[in-house]
């Protein structure tokens, strides 16, 4: 099953589909979704991984540590599907990062990694656009070069955990214009998915509701307004968006 949440009418709408067929609200009726606009999954709070794979710390110069590296990612960065995307002015280089995205369904504390897949509710993906000229290396989370205003594309849809046979084997692909700038798998990531939801919920506990977004696998590209981004992952879905300058996103 896949859930996701839309905007019909000024009114905020849970769906559903199951089977590739039908779109559901919660009193289940039909609903078309057209003229949607489609918003991110709620959450708990989103936690983050900056440079979970070796492609990606060749590429950022930095030698990657034994344990993960982690960063907050706040509400007002993110955006849903067929979005405007701000491009922010007077940076030089900002970049679009496809990452699997982990839902945690139960409260999790210290977590044994072989049960750690047993507390995952879904998975969706995020267009995590970045400043690059922010990034100065993993002492310094990256809270600024991620959390511009609208810079996070999360979702559309929550996959349910069982439709995932094994998370650390999907295919990621970011396209910009229709031309592939970026193509990998989660296999790539250096800290699978249970390793993760171990190592932070030995010192925190993750409450249901909460998002772990894995990091991107690498291929950083600058983008500019006017390009059109897309990122999938195999088996959770896609997203695409369109950039605009500052002025235009806050009109």
């Amino acid at each position: 099953m896949k859930r996701a949440r839309v905007l019909i009418d000024n009114s905020v709408v849970n769906i559903t589909s199951e089977n590739g067929k039908l779109w559901l609200t919660d009193d289940g009726r039909v609903t078309d979704v057209t003229s949607a606009q489609w918003l991110p999954p709620k959450c708990a709070q989103i936690i983050g991984l900056a440079v979970n794979s070796a492609r990606h710390g060749d590429e950022c110069q930095v030698t990657i540590p034994e344990n993960p590296i982690l960063y907050f990612k706040l509400p007002n960065s993110l955006t849903g599907h067929n979005t405007p995307v701000q491009r922010p002015d007077q940076v030089n280089f900002y970049t679009p990062q496809a990452e699997l995205v982990i839902e945690i369904g139960k409260a999790a504390h210290r977590v044994r990694k072989e049960d750690a897949l047993k507390y995952v509710s879904g998975y969706t993906l995020l267009n995590n656009f970045t400043v690059q000229d922010f990034v100065k290396g993993y002492y310094r989370p990256p809270v600024k070069a991620k959390n511009f205003d609208g810079s996070g594309v999360l979702g559309p849809w929550m996959v349910s955990a069982d439709e995932i046979d094994n998370p650390d084997a999907l295919s990621v692909t970011t396209t910009v214009n229709g031309k592939v700038v970026s193509s990998g798998s989660t296999a790539d990531y250096i800290h699978s998915v249970a390793d993760v939801i171990a190592y932070i919920s030995d010192f925190m506990t993750l409450a249901s509701g909460s998002l772990i977004t894995m990091g991107t696998i690498g291929g950083l590209v600058n983008v500019e307004a006017g390009d059109e981004v897309s990122v999938e992952i195999s088996g959770i879905g896609s997203v695409t968006n369109s950039l605009v300058d500052t002025e235009a996103f806050y009109g």
